[in-house]
């Protein structure tokens, strides 16, 4: 452990006495091309990875590294500009498209409807009509202020089928039974009336909805970000010519 440590500080003290030397030794014009030649290439492929505000501020400032070196009004330092400006362009149109086709996607989804056969539903009809009979007749009076009504409600939704609870819907919407349901109550059988496919499909629904509008989230988050970054840095070049202005 102790050699390691030993170790290490030699390194260090190795590294900074060779970057001392270095700075002491002049730059040959033939290593100063070939050190910016580097550092063109490396941001060149930097700037077609650049996706959002951060990526690109990163870039940006690679940028002025270089021209600090290569000189401000060098013409690889414009060019590498405005590939930037160039690639800025291309992303904000990527996610622009992007978010286009993802809240087209989003409406695709909302419209989707659980559809069952004519034939199915004809049956259903018929089978809840039969059974709403059959409920109203053992429906009381309300002399006893809809108690007996309320307490066989309860049961019957307790133990609801799909036709039951399809019946009891129908018997919910009369006026003479309407304070015969609760509120809860009324939920209940309308969930019970639904084929237990849809109950699925509106799950699976709710759950893609969810990460799409999360996927959309991000993508407006990005474009919010590039907006702002692109805003503060144009501020900050008007208030810098502005100045130079003001001191002529």
């Amino acid at each position: 452990m102790e050699e390691f440590i030993f170790m290490g500080l030699a390194e260090r003290v190795y590294n900074n006495n060779k970057i001392k030397r270095n700075k002491n030794r002049t730059e040959s014009p033939d290593d100063k091309a070939y050190r910016l030649a580097r550092m063109y290439n490396n941001i060149l492929r930097n700037i077609e990875m650049v996706s959002d505000a951060k990526t690109f501020l990163q870039v940006r400032n690679e940028i002025s590294a270089y021209a600090h070196v290569a000189g401000k009004e060098s013409v690889d330092v414009a060019r590498l500009r405005t590939k930037l400006d160039n690639r800025l362009k291309t992303v904000k149109e990527e996610l622009h498209a992007s978010i286009s086709a993802l809240n087209t996607e989003i409406d695709k989804i909302k419209s989707d409807k659980f559809e069952e056969s004519a034939e199915q539903l004809q049956e259903l009809t018929t089978q809840a009509e039969h059974r709403t009979l059959q409920f109203l007749m053992q429906m009381g009076n309300t002399n006893d202020g809809g108690v007996g009504n309320r307490r066989r409600v309860g049961n019957w939704i307790k133990d609801a089928t799909r036709v039951d609870a399809l019946a009891l819907m129908k018997i919910a919407t009369l006026p003479q039974y309407a304070n015969s349901f609760t509120a809860k109550q009324k939920q209940i059988i309308v969930e019970k009336s639904k084929n237990p496919a849809e109950i699925v499909f509106e799950q699976n629904k709710a759950s893609l909805l969810a990460e799409k509008g999360s996927e959309l989230g991000k993508l407006y988050m990005r474009a919010f970000n590039l907006r702002n970054i692109q805003k503060k840095i144009g501020n900050e070049e008007n208030h810098y010519y502005f100045d130079d202005n003001e001191e002529e």
